[in-house]
Parts: structure tokens; sequence; C-alpha cells
């Protein structure tokens, strides 16, 4: 089906305000357009004037993707002349277009619902005239320059077009080229409605610039791209591109694909071959976490296997001009089973904001289990089997009670490669990585309020995290996390009953002082405490 068969089979409008009467009623008067267009989207507003009601506009609001979804919202409001310089002010950054210009943007997007069969707002049919302009001899180029910014460099340029043929945007790969490109590339809608059928199967993970070499006027540039086809193999792609700068604008004369590469589950490139910073929680109400995770509007549903479902929360729309990563896309992802709760993320500031978010909204059901640093793909497979491959990864941590934490701030500060405020008590700070023995990647983190420390260690022991801390600042306690598990082996010998009514104490002064790291689960309650040691009743009735 070509663009003009499927205008023809929008619905014929029955409303008294058809389309000839509208054409005959309605003056046009003043385009708007956000320059989100290169991003693949845009808010486009269309003001009239009418021949009856001489002291009112007409505006049309349309919302619009050219990814697969076109046409996303058509809406008619009217308003008084004297109401027009409110709207002035919501339009600010706006361009203003010509009447075709607008309709050269209505057909882009509605073109994407053709191509990708899906459904156009419903409004578009009563005002389907917008698709009848005739935009033929319109220069698309001029329109493109005045969305783009003449300051763009061309890393910017590049990182744009990348972006373009990753959604599939053919309309704004055809309107950056040349005269010359344009030619090769054919019949623009036949362009637009056909070009790269082979992408539809694909998911891009990556995209970026490997070369640019200078030529006279011309830059040759590399680009590569990350997919997922079809068949589920990870292939990156190199491309190469020709750009010339014409009055002041960047277009393609050329852009060819010269290469491909399939990437096995360890191979650099490969952008699932990379560490988490993960936190595991028991669950005492898993419907309850779902249905947070749901009403969240940032948090999405990406998958749900036999016994699990998982969520991703991602950061609002991409940056066109900046390379593409689907990873940094991605703030953190939860997978939620009937009696635990994973929340990882690439980035330890992640983490523990989404951390904080569980621990405000849903304390009353999660309960910290472990911590930990480890390749994304051990999650999966630790929730296919249920297996204990997580355990070599997971954090060694302690609870310290320090007599004066001024100094221990000042050297955490230093050492540290950022800080988030988690309350008016509670900082956390992260270490930079670094490859410690065997080259395993070691770095630790700290929860910080008062004079209390909760440190985890990853990759190499707490002891040597402790070491550094106590030349300082002076130490009144230390609690082990194995000692708070009653964990023993051939190589840790048993907690002893005076040891065990020490760390009580310890944890009675901590609960005592009401401190807010309680409310992060990094320090056990009392209770599940004594219950571990098999002395709630004994130890409840003494202090």
């Amino acid at each position: 089906m070509d663009l003009i068969e499927a205008k023809q089979q929008l619905k014929i409008n029955t409303n008294p305000v058809s389309f000839g009467i509208q054409c005959q009623e309605n003056i046009f008067y003043k385009a708007y357009v956000s320059r989100k267009r290169i991003a693949g989207m845009c808010e486009l507003i269309i003001l009239w004037k009418n021949r009856k009601y001489k002291k009112k506009l007409i505006v049309h609001y349309l919302r619009m993707s050219f990814s697969h979804e076109g046409v996303q919202e058509y809406s008619v409001e009217i308003i008084k002349k004297q109401h027009l310089g409110i709207l002035k002010k919501k339009l600010q950054g706006y361009v203003q277009i010509n009447l075709l210009e607008a309709a050269i943007l209505i057909q882009d997007a509605y073109s994407q619902n053709v191509r990708f069969k899906t459904r156009p707002a419903e409004e578009l049919e009563e005002y389907k005239y917008m698709l009848e302009y005739d935009t033929t001899n319109i220069n698309r180029r001029y329109l493109m320059n005045k969305l783009l910014q003449e300051d763009l460099t061309i890393h910017e340029f590049t990182n744009i077009y990348l972006s373009a043929l990753r959604r599939m945007d053919n309309a704004l790969l055809y309107d950056c080229s040349s005269v010359q490109w344009q030619e090769e590339l054919g019949d623009r809608n036949s362009f637009i409605l056909n070009y790269g059928k082979e992408y539809r199967g694909y998911t891009f993970l990556r995209s970026g610039i490997k070369d640019i070499l200078i030529e006279g006027n011309a830059y040759i540039i590399d680009v590569f791209a990350v997919v997922i086809t079809a068949q589920e193999e990870i292939m990156k792609i190199i491309y190469n591109i020709v750009m010339q700068k014409r009055d002041g604008y960047y277009c393609v004369d050329a852009f060819r694909e010269t290469s491909r590469e399939n990437l096995q589950g360890d191979h650099p490139d490969n952008p699932f071959n990379y560490r988490v910073y993960c936190t595991a929680y028991h669950l005492l109400a898993a419907c309850e976490i779902k249905s947070w995770l749901n009403n969240e509007p940032e948090v999405l549903v990406t998958g749900e296997l036999q016994d699990c479902t998982i969520y991703k929360w991602l950061q609002e729309a991409d940056k066109p001009g900046e390379e593409f990563n689907i990873n940094d896309k991605i703030l953190a992802e939860y997978i939620v089973t009937k009696d635990e709760l994973l929340i990882f993320a690439k980035k330890p500031n992640n983490l523990i904001k989404a951390e904080k978010k569980a621990a405000e909204y849903m304390n009353f059901c999660i309960k910290l289990q472990k911590k930990y640093y480890m390749p994304v793909q051990k999650i999966y497979q630790y929730i296919i089997t249920k297996g204990k491959c997580l355990n070599r990864y997971s954090g060694t941590s302690a609870l310290i009670h320090f007599t004066d934490s001024s100094p221990l701030l000042e050297y955490i500060k230093s050492s540290s490669e950022g800080v988030i405020s988690l309350g008016a008590q509670v900082s956390y700070f992260y270490e930079k990585k670094k490859n410690g023995e065997n080259n395993v990647p070691c770095f630790k983190e700290y929860y910080l309020s008062k004079n209390w420390l909760k440190i985890y260690t990853y990759g190499e022991e707490v002891d040597k995290g402790i070491e550094q801390l106590l030349m300082n600042a002076s130490v009144k306690d230390i609690v082990y996390d194995f000692e708070l598990e009653n964990y023993y082996d051939l190589f840790i010998p048993p907690i002893t009953e005076q040891r065990k009514w020490y760390i009580y104490g310890v944890l009675q002064r901590f609960y005592h002082e009401a401190n807010e790291l309680s409310k992060y689960g990094v320090v056990p309650v009392l209770e599940d405490v004594l219950r571990i040691y098999g002395a709630v009743k004994t130890a409840s009735k003494i202090g």
C-alpha cells in the first residue's frame, strides 16, 4: 500500500464541518513546531482564522512520532484572539513554519502509521485534508535546516543521522541527504515506505563514531551500530558515511554498509558484557511491590518469565546528538519473584536512588539480604537456575561505631567518586572502581549517619577497608555481617555467647539513637538477629 492508497482508506468524515466546508471557512494564520523533530518526535500547533467567528481562532494541536507510532494525538480547540498572547508564551522555543511545511510533518508522521500498520489518532479522519496538500515541490531540506542548529558539530550531526537510522525515521534520513545522494535514493515517498526493511527485525543496542577523516571539503566517517537481529544474534555493523557542509549545514553525500561481525558473549563490544551493582531483598508481599512498580511512570514491564517479572526504570528520551548506548538509557532494573526482589544498575548512584525509592514506599514489605557487584548475565542465570552463583560476588560488610566521625568524613569525601544524600542524617559514598588481585574489580561503598558507618567492600576483604578507616578515626565498636548471620566455617570459628551479647548491646545502642540508617535495611532489626542466635525470649528480658 502506498501513501495515496492509505489516505483514501481513512474513513469519510460525516461531520457537518467536513473537508470542503472546513477549507472554505478557515483561513490559515500561523503554525509552530517544536525543535524535537530531529529527536524523532514533535509537537505541532496550527492556528486558523474563521470567517464566521472573527474574534476567535481555531487551534490544532498535534503530537507526532517519527518511529512506528506516527500521528499520536490530534485535538482542536477554539480560543479568543485576546488569549493569543498566553499561547505564544507557551510556544517559546518553537519554530514558526508555513502551512505546507506543517502538512509535510503530518504527512511524514502518517507515513510511519502506514509503514508499520499502526493506528493514527482518530481525529486525523476528521482533518485528513492536511494529508491532501500537494507538498511535492516544497524544499524539505530548508524545513529541516530550520529545525537544526547552525552550530552543530560533525559529531552531533553524524549521531543525529544514526539516531534516525535506529528508529527507522526514513524521512529524516532522506532530508538530511544532498541532492546528489537523494537522486541515488530515488523517489522520496517510496524511500520512506520501503527503505531498511531488514531493520524492522533489529533492536539497536549501541551506535557511535569510529573515525573521521577530512579530504578536501568532504568528511569520511566510519560509524558502527550494535544490534540484536531477528535470529537473536548480537551483531556489529560498520558503515561508511561521506558528508559535506553546504550553506552552513551538513548533509550526507553517501551512506554504505562495509562489514558485519557476530559478537560472542565475552566480546568487549557486546553491550551485555558488563557488571552491575545489585541489592537483593527478601519479599514479604510480592503483590505490593508489583503494584508499586506498575504505578511508577518511568518504570516499565520489559519481561515476564515463569516465576518472575522484570522491570526497567528508564530515563527520558535520547539525546540524538550523542552516541547511543541502550545501557545508559536504563537507570536501574528490578526482578520480582514470589519471595525476592533484585534491584541492579550499571552505576552505583542509580542503584542507591532505586534503593531509596524502595525504602521510602515499600519498607514495610522488603528486607535487605545481600549486596553484590557482578556480571549482569549471572543475575539472569541465577533467576533461571535458582543456584548459588551470586555468593562469590557478594560484598563483605561491617557496622562500625566511631567516637567522632568528623575526621572520618573528610577521608571518605577525599577518597570517594560520588556522594548522595539519603536524608538529613544519612549520606551514601562510593569509591571509584579499581582492579585488585587477579584483575578482580574492587571498590567500597559507605553509608554514614552521625557516628555510625556501614561499609561494604567488593573484590577484597572488609578488614582491609576497616584498616584504612582506623587510621583516620577512633572506633568504639565493630560488628561484621557474618557475625549477624551467625556464619562460621573451617576458617571462621563459631561466635561465642559472650560475643553475641556484645553484638546485641551494640545494636541496642544503635536503635536507641533512632538512627536513620535503619530505614535502608543495612542494619538488621534486633528481633531478626536474635532469632538467628536462637535467643529472642531470653534476650528480650534483659535491659
